[in-house]
């Protein structure tokens, strides 16, 4: 073989001897098992028909594979095989087979089916280039997760994923993975409907794992308090009241929630599932029309049929001064219905599947239906996506309280 100006290499242009063939055959086996089994046959069959196509076993699995995939035309795998015994450079056989140069350099290890197709600019292939897997055993989750991520989200995201291939836990499809980060990332550019106008924080390239993560599921709880709540008013449980001129509302809507996490700096849109179950209610302690505090009001935990005040916030999670305390344990008082049997929703409250077709429906328009993302916004399947990047979240090692 020889390098190319391109800094690849060309195959072979002289012909090779038996005893040179024999003698490098044993290598050449170890790289045979390497490739995906459906293809294996094919791929070896192939590979016996000359030494300039065994040479791509080596040089460019990617290309043989692709030669020895059946749903790929008998003119251009002859054409290319033609080229390939003619001595073309690498480029040119790449080319012909509609792949990207780059990706000579993954080994057999990483292909499996169907090569994925990735965006063509120069800036893409210079870039993708530079964050090839360093280790050989992730480098199929690595293509997987980089054509997905490109396809759900776009060249830069892809990026971002590529140096991130440990983050895709084992046994979890890479789709599965990585949708509530791509519906995410793909709300800062292009916004998935309506819901881009709940992002807190805007994905973007130079964003951290952690940071990245977090504000992902931060994001995902607000689409799911918008999903469950949208049109309706919670029970509150207890009646609004003012104690020692300090006021306590019911926050029994989606739109007195998300103002009043904004306002307060905290993080009441975050409590779609609690809310939803049963398990607790909120409330915004008010002095005339300064909201100074917020309360959750949950059940007793050794008394689960008594409701008792579980948290009690200034701004920014500040600790309540002891007056906000004395006030809301009058207010407390006051009620005349402290016992509690909540019970838990287990199917999606009729009517909320139109809010979530209407949440995401341009980024479905402009990522091809977005197949990989729910149809229906059922209770199992908001805890899959819960779930899906919670476990992300464990595999990458990061901790915060979103994950719990």
């Amino acid at each position: 073989m020889t390098t190319d100006k391109d800094g690849g290499y060309a195959i072979a242009r002289s012909g090779e001897s038996r005893s040179a063939t024999e003698r490098k055959a044993p290598g050449l086996e170890s790289h045979l098992r390497r490739f995906d089994p459906d293809f294996r046959r094919r791929v070896r069959a192939m590979s016996r028909s000359s030494e300039r196509v065994a040479d791509l076993v080596k040089v460019f699995p990617a290309a043989i594979h692709r030669l020895a995939d059946p749903d790929l035309s008998q003119h251009r795998r002859a054409n290319a095989l033609a080229a390939v015994n003619r001595g073309v450079p690498l480029k040119a056989v790449a080319e012909l087979l509609e792949l990207p140069v780059w990706l000579r350099r993954l080994p057999p290890d990483a292909f499996r089916g169907d090569i994925p197709s990735f965006p063509a600019s120069t800036d893409f292939s210079r870039r993708i280039a530079t964050r090839l897997p360093r280790r050989r055993r992730v480098s199929r989750t690595w293509l997987e997760a980089t054509a997905f991520a490109v396809q759900a989200a776009g060249e830069d995201f892809a990026l971002w994923v590529a140096e991130r291939p440990e983050i895709i836990p084992a046994g979890l499809p890479v789709q599965n993975a990585l949708r509530v980060l791509a519906l995410y990332a793909a709300a800062h550019r292009d916004g998935p409907g309506e819901a881009s106008r709940l992002l807190g924080a805007r994905w973007r390239p130079e964003l951290g794992t952690d940071r990245a993560l977090c504000a992902a599921m931060s994001w995902f709880n607000r689409v799911r308090l918008v999903t469950l709540l949208k049109g309706r008013r919670l029970d509150p449980w207890l009646r609004p009241a003012t104690v020692n001129g300090i006021r306590f509302e019911p926050l029994t809507t989606v739109e007195e929630l998300l103002l009043e996490a904004q306002l307060m700096n905290n993080c009441v849109d975050q409590y779609a599932t609690p809310l939803c179950t049963d398990r607790c209610r909120l409330f915004s302690v008010r002095r005339d029309s300064t909201r100074i505090a917020t309360v959750e009001v949950a059940r007793h935990p050794k008394e689960p049929a008594v409701l008792t005040i579980t948290q009690l916030k200034g701004p920014s999670n500040v600790p309540a001064p002891v007056t906000i305390w004395q006030a809301a344990y009058g207010w407390l008082a006051q009620q005349d219905q402290l016992m509690s049997a909540p019970s838990l929703y287990s199917t999606l409250p009729r009517g909320q599947s139109r809010v979530w077709t209407n949440l995401f429906s341009t980024y479905r328009n402009r990522r091809g239906g977005a197949p990989w993302w729910p149809t229906s916004p059922s209770m199992q399947a908001l805890s899959a996506l819960d779930s899906e990047l919670k476990q992300v979240a464990r595999e990458a090692s990061v901790v915060s309280w979103l994950f719990r």
